[in-house]
């Protein structure tokens, strides 16, 4: 199951950029404290999720290994979907600041019907350390992962139930939230 191996990263092999873009989270996180508006909570993980997909670009283009390390494909685009702040406490009842942010990448799969292929990786760093505490990573390159997917597809296509519930050419898109709810509409 390689979607439970989470795994840390040796932050020596980190290129000198690293401390920038660790400064920059850190102000990230510690800004986050302040701010009592969801909406402004928003636009500022937005404007700092574009800050840091610039870093991260001009990194990736110059050390093309480091973006692999991250579990991306150098040579696609990506995008800071997700960056958030968080508070972990300790096994000894401390608590530890960490940045949560994921990286994904995604390409068109299959041809009946064509199928958005989503990987990447989601990066879990102790700010105070500072470590990479875990990499939580969904590789693009992987066939295993493209040939189960397409296996899911065709199967959930071929089965009228499955292709009610989950296909995303779906007829009826609640359908699968009135059969978890029990609510036929009788």
């Amino acid at each position: 199951m390689d979607t439970l191996r989470w795994e840390g990263l040796d932050c020596d092999s980190f290129p000198p950029q690293y401390t920038q873009i660790l400064e920059s989270l850190k102000r990230f996180a510690d800004q986050c404290f302040y701010i009592s508006s969801r909406e402004e909570l928003f636009r500022i993980s937005r404007d700092q999720r574009r800050q840091l997909h610039k870093m991260l670009e001009s990194v990736f283009a110059a050390l093309p290994p480091f973006a692999t390390m991250l579990g991306l494909d150098p040579n696609s685009k990506f995008e800071v979907h997700e960056l958030r702040r968080t508070l972990r406490t300790g096994p000894d009842g401390n608590t530890i600041p960490q940045i949560i942010a994921a990286l994904i990448q995604s390409r068109t799969i299959g041809s009946h019907p064509p199928h958005t292929f989503l990987g990447g990786s989601t990066i879990v760093v102790d700010l105070s350390g500072p470590t990479v505490k875990y990499r939580i990573v969904k590789r693009m390159d992987s066939a295993s992962r493209e040939v189960r997917t397409i296996a899911f597809i065709r199967d959930s296509n071929l089965d009228p139930l499955r292709a009610l519930l989950v296909a995303r050419d779906q007829k009826e898109p609640f359908a699968l939230l009135h059969s978890l709810t029990g609510d036929s509409g009788f």
